[in-house]
């Protein structure tokens, strides 16, 4: 991008779309929360199907097979993975160093990102995965498949510790800040586990519309206490705030014309808050700010009663995509690099916003060592009861030395 000039910025709002189109959104505080295009252009040559962020890295998946690489700081392209034959499913960053790919062929990958080199597949799920999501320690990864399992995979020795069978198909599982409990979304429900015992902690039902979207953040309340909340939303177009055991918080019409698709929240630093974002079908994004609430009247409540006050957070601001809205991901970024001449139509766009463009062609590297030197968290007794695995031990990137022995891990499959 030749005319370009750095833009301050609290964070970014990455969009994909049915229409391929990748859309990079700038959002300030300053003046009254702005939202300015940083980059839109047509990303994939098919429907992109999911996007995730980490610090200063983009990725995006499409059902083209191929994962695209961006460097969100200067906002360049910087190579493309082919490591899989299906459509990409999910994306997931551990911090800036490691990508997490999973795909329609049931396998999942662990990319380096300091090269882009594949280091890991993780085979054993016999359908299309849907979901995936790291543990905030790095050490562990939940997935989801069209298989009915859920399945936890020790980062650490690359190999599947635990396999859970499902009573139905769960279409995404996220973890808590805290790495204490994790939730699956299910079509019409919502459970949340704890990860000590293994045990169902709490469950939200939705038997009259279809749930599409979660995300697992905090809630900083006005005394400074912080509190771990799920956001959901679904085919009603209404955003639901629970507590992990499920009692509902905070539910309100979201203003959207059409079904909420995706929710991705961020603990924005630079505003001190936690603000998430809504995308549509219609192809609108709202930007919420969940700590600052404000109050409201239900409609059939009226203005006379006190008691009928209801508290939903404050929506900063809104843009209109004017396309199909598929997925969302929020990153805080230090600076970024915006190209002022930019055209927000939908024509007329570059394949590529960069001449040369890399493509990253990995190998896989695998280690084997007689005697496991690494140990897993204590988050990886997921679901109780444990049985010992394999001595072959493969190292990972994630793997680090430690003086522990390797933990027991979960028993056999069991139904949910």
């Amino acid at each position: 991008m030749s005319d370009s000039k750095p833009l301050a910025s609290d964070f970014l709002i990455i969009a994909g779309t049915y229409e391929r189109l990748l859309y990079g959104l700038s959002c300030s505080t300053s003046p009254d929360n702005t939202i300015t295009p940083v980059f839109i252009y047509p990303a994939h040559i098919n429907c992109i199907k999911t996007v995730a962020a980490g610090c200063r890295f983009l990725a995006t998946g499409s059902t083209d097979e191929h994962v695209k690489l961006y460097d969100l700081r200067k906002c360049k392209e910087v190579g493309t993975l082919m490591h899989h034959s299906g459509t990409i499913t999910a994306l997931a960053f551990y911090n800036s160093s490691h990508l997490m790919t999973a795909s329609e062929d049931g396998t999942i990958g662990i990319v380096r990102s300091s090269d882009w080199e594949l280091l890991k597949t993780l085979k054993g799920h016999t359908s299309s995965i849907l979901s995936i999501a790291v543990h905030p320690s790095g050490k562990i990864l939940l997935s989801v498949s069209k298989d009915k399992t859920l399945r936890c995979w020790d980062l650490m020795r690359g190999v599947c510790a635990y396999t859970l069978k499902l009573h139905a198909i769960a279409e995404q599982v996220v973890w808590s800040p805290s790495g204490s409990h994790y939730a699956l979304l299910f079509s019409n429900s919502v459970i949340v586990y704890l990860v000590e015992t293994g045990d169902v902690f709490g469950k939200f039902d939705s038997p009259r519309s279809r749930l599409n979207a979660i995300s697992f953040t905090l809630c900083t309340a006005s005394d400074s206490t912080k509190t771990e909340v799920i956001i959901i939303g679904g085919e009603d177009k209404i955003i639901t705030v629970i507590l992990p055991t499920g009692k509902v918080s905070m539910q309100w019409k979201s203003g959207h014309d059409s079904r909420i698709k995706d929710i991705a929240a961020l603990v924005c630093t630079k505003r001190q808050t936690t603000v998430f974002a809504t995308c549509s079908s219609d192809g609108a994004i709202f930007i919420w700010d969940l700590n600052m609430c404000h109050t409201v009247f239900s409609e059939s409540d009226g203005h006379d009663d006190a008691q009928s006050k209801d508290l939903i957070p404050q929506k900063l601001c809104c843009f209109d995509t004017k396309c199909r809205l598929t997925c969302i991901a929020l990153a805080e970024v230090d600076k970024v690099t915006i190209n002022s001449s930019i055209n927000s139509s939908k024509t007329d766009y570059p394949e590529s916003d960069y001449e040369d463009v890399g493509i990253a062609q990995p190998k896989i590297t695998v280690t084997m060592d007689k005697e496991s030197k690494h140990s897993v968290s204590a988050s990886l007794r997921l679901l109780g009861k444990v049985k010992k695995l394999s001595k072959k031990t493969v190292k990972t990137p994630l793997a680090k030395k430690s003086k522990t022995p390797n933990p027991a891990l979960a028993k056999k499959s069991k139904t949910a």
